[in-house]
């Protein structure tokens, strides 16, 4: 099967559906979701006022794990960025791929559970991985990216998402 197959497969057998949903005030998603090493429930309201990037990803899909050094290293440049993984796996899977790499790779959070609503309500209704999102600071959507992150687009959309009017 082919990696591109995989990672749509997954996508849509392992989200999480309901816990994703447009504020009707704003426009802005709200999220609430475990972290994978279950230490707590994080939701979109805990970073007022930040720009979010969400990557949503898997250990079975091969573009979403080549383009975590990309990740890491976006999120070490743009300390001002949230940056935010969901895994799609099982727990145990995502838990020990996090524990692979170094810690400073953001927050990663766990969503193993009915895929197309999570997806959907991302603005990804194809259910392809990896998939990313940039909210700006008052976390309406500014930029998604279907496929691998490759540096030119991230830089763009964090220069873009990230100005101030």
């Amino acid at each position: 099967m082919h990696a591109g197959t995989v990672c749509q497969r997954v996508a849509v057998l392992a989200l999480l559906s309901g816990l994703v949903s447009a504020r009707a005030d704003t426009g802005a998603p709200s999220l609430e979701l475990p972290r994978i090493d279950g230490a707590a429930i994080v939701r979109l309201s805990d970073f007022p006022g930040r720009a979010v990037l969400i990557n949503i990803w898997s250990v079975d899909c091969p573009p979403c794990r080549a383009e975590t050094p990309l990740l890491r290293l976006a999120a070490q440049l743009h300390p001002q960025v949230q940056f935010v993984g969901i895994s799609v796996d099982a727990q145990p899977a995502a838990y020990r791929y996090m524990q692979t790499l170094p810690p400073d790779h953001g927050v990663q959070l766990l969503a193993p559970h009915q895929p197309d609503g999570l997806m959907r309500r991302l603005g990804n209704p194809s259910g392809a991985l990896p998939y990313t999102l940039l909210l700006n600071a008052a976390h309406q959507a500014c930029a998604t990216h279907t496929g691998q992150l490759d540096p030119a687009w991230l830089d763009t959309a964090l220069a873009t998402c990230t100005h101030s009017h």
